[in-house]
């Protein structure tokens, strides 16, 4: 990913304890532990008091599970939900997510192929405009897919703060007299191209992701330097 989340504590454990027969282990070893008690306890010489705290041990243990049961089973109903939900989201963006990853490409390769033996700039307004008219994604829309792939997510995320900064620093370029010279001209080409190549590769693996859903797990996309003007960035 162009954009990862570091990994939290705990994960592992949280894992685990996600499988349903790990769970089921933990029960099995109690019961286990109050059949070994049942059989070292002298029945014969217990007291009424005795009994009822037997009783009431038995009953508390059935509520325990009673309530792991429940919390486990309103748990998997929970994610279920939440999953189907980003999965139909994420349909929802398929189209909007296809047209803007075009804009991101065509001007990332456009801002990346200007040299100074070039007769004329780029059209930096029309390029904002285009874009800016594209990137129609939504921040909820992007927490509900998290359930699906938190780094995905989170790349969907960077993509529109990539988007937002270079749109208006690309608005007012034709007027900026810092990027007027040649070489300066060019090292703003440079940047914005990679910015804009990091958002159209992490728009990519949206798409990827939604492609897996609806069965196409082979999807790939041309090669046509994208992923060469991103990595760039991360030199």
């Amino acid at each position: 990913m162009w954009y990862a989340s570091p990994p939290k504590q705990g994960e592992e454990m949280k894992a685990w304890l996600s499988e349903w027969y790990n769970k089921y282990a933990i029960l099995v070893i109690g019961a286990a532990i109050g059949v070994g008690a049942y059989h070292a306890t002298c029945w014969s010489v217990l007291t009424a008091s005795d009994w009822a705290a037997w009783v009431g041990a038995l009953g508390t243990v059935g509520t325990l599970i009673g309530a792991i049961w429940i919390a486990t089973t309103q748990q998997r109903a929970a994610e279920h939900e939440a999953i189907s939900l980003a999965e139909v989201t994420l349909m929802s963006m398929q189209f909007r997510l296809n047209n803007l990853r075009r804009q991101l490409e065509k001007w990332a390769i456009a801002l990346d192929a200007w040299k100074p033996s070039h007769d004329h700039f780029v059209n930096y307004n029309h390029a904002a405009i285009l874009i800016k008219n594209y990137a129609q994604l939504d921040v909820a829309e992007i927490e509900r897919v998290r359930v699906l792939d938190k780094d995905i997510a989170i790349g969907m995320a960077a993509a529109i703060d990539f988007i937002t900064y270079c749109t208006d620093l690309l608005v007012d370029a034709s007027e900026n007299p810092k990027i007027q010279h040649e070489n300066e001209h060019q090292r703003f080409c440079c940047e914005m191209s990679e910015l804009l190549a990091c958002a159209a590769m992490n728009i990519r693996a949206a798409g990827i992701l939604a492609a897996g859903i609806t069965g196409r797990k082979e999807t790939v996309y041309e090669s046509n330097g994208i992923p060469e003007i991103a990595v760039r960035s991360r030199r």
